[in-house]
């Protein structure tokens, strides 16, 4: 996976941005049809944690990043609280350190609502209580 975002960031830097676009517009297609049909959730995943490498290699800029998370927080399901877990474990670091406040308001936002939802769950749970 790794490999395949370097190569991207080879191109869009120096030959421009229409490399990574494309290649960005088909990964987000492509998530969006397994994350819309709930199935291959490891292509899912895969997909999912491979625009947080785009992040982290400047090719996806925050403000898409978080748009999605804030779909994600909007919805909540299980589906949505995994691929928030997978996305901050790859790209927490960068997302702290380019918007602190933004990922603070996110993780302040949804999950003290709804942690009755998941509170017979308990990695859910641990994990809301550290977002605290």
């Amino acid at each position: 996976m790794m490999v395949c975002v370097i190569w991207d960031s080879i191109l869009h830097h120096p030959v421009g941005t229409e490399a990574g676009v494309h290649f960005l517009e088909a990964v987000v297609r492509k998530f969006d049809e397994f994350y819309q049909s709930d199935a291959e959730r490891k292509e899912r995943d895969n997909l999912f944690a491979l625009t947080g490498h785009l992040y982290k290699f400047h090719i996806v800029h925050l403000l898409l990043i978080s748009n999605i998370l804030k779909m994600l927080v909007s919805s909540f399901t299980e589906q949505d609280f995994e691929l928030i877990q997978l996305l901050l474990k790859n790209v927490s670091f960068s997302l702290r350190k380019d918007d602190a406040l933004a990922l603070k308001e996110l993780a302040q936002n949804k999950p003290h609502a709804v942690g009755k939802k998941f509170q017979d769950q308990s990695r859910v749970h641990f994990i809301l209580l550290r977002w605290h």
